[in-house]
């Protein structure tokens, strides 16, 4: 599959129906929205969009249900690593 240019990744996106709204089990207090959506391009384990306090996207890739990068690597320095 490919992507001809950024404009075109929306089309190969599908936004699930029911987003998550949580906090983080550790760290910060921060209202986390996790969006699980499929996506063309890694039908398998689909696609995660999660958002800090509305104001912000904070993780971007496949779907693992962590809300943020430091949290799913157990890893402090990642804190503020969108997609990894």
């Amino acid at each position: 599959m490919s992507i001809e240019s950024p404009s075109e990744v929306w089309r190969h996106v599908q936004f699930g129906s029911e987003p998550f709204v949580t906090r983080r089990a550790y760290g910060d207090q921060g209202i986390y929205v996790s969006i699980e959506c499929g996506c063309d391009w890694e039908p398998e384990h689909g696609l995660q969009i999660v958002l800090k306090n509305g104001e912000r996207v904070v993780k971007v890739g496949a779907y693992d249900g962590h809300l943020t990068n430091s949290d799913a690597y157990a890893d402090d320095s990642l804190e503020d690593v969108v997609y990894r």
